[in-house]
């Protein structure tokens, strides 16, 4: 058995199952953003104008910004689809007419950047 002060193997392995949990937790909630980010972009490219859209935008921008620190500051990994709406919806302000035309269109097509993981 191991005596160290400052060693603790069931503090550990506790910290660990939780670290696990977590994981698991986090993957559950990464995959469910992923659906939503998906349907809300179906939801753009059905809007006539970019005035209709821009609810849709404004909850893209914020689930982006959110991302974007967890990619970021805290050097969380998340899958490449992810990471490259992170990239791709950056500066929503500034991009929001391309991105809706790229929508509209079908060059920007969330299903596609989903299949090529």
């Amino acid at each position: 058995m191991m005596h160290d002060l400052f060693v603790s193997p069931d503090e550990i392995k506790n910290e660990l199952k939780e670290i696990a949990s977590l994981g698991v937790h986090l993957n559950q909630k990464v995959m469910s953003l992923s659906h939503q980010i998906g349907y809300i972009i179906s939801k753009i490219k059905v809007c006539e104008t970019i005035e209709l859209a821009t609810d849709y935008f404004n909850l893209l921008d914020e689930m982006q910004g959110t991302l974007a620190v967890l990619v970021f500051e805290q050097e969380i990994m998340l899958p490449a689809l992810l990471r490259t709406f992170v990239s791709n919806f950056d500066n929503i302000a500034w991009n929001k007419a391309y991105l809706f035309q790229e929508i509209k269109n079908g060059t920007y097509n969330w299903r596609k950047e989903r299949d090529k993981k």
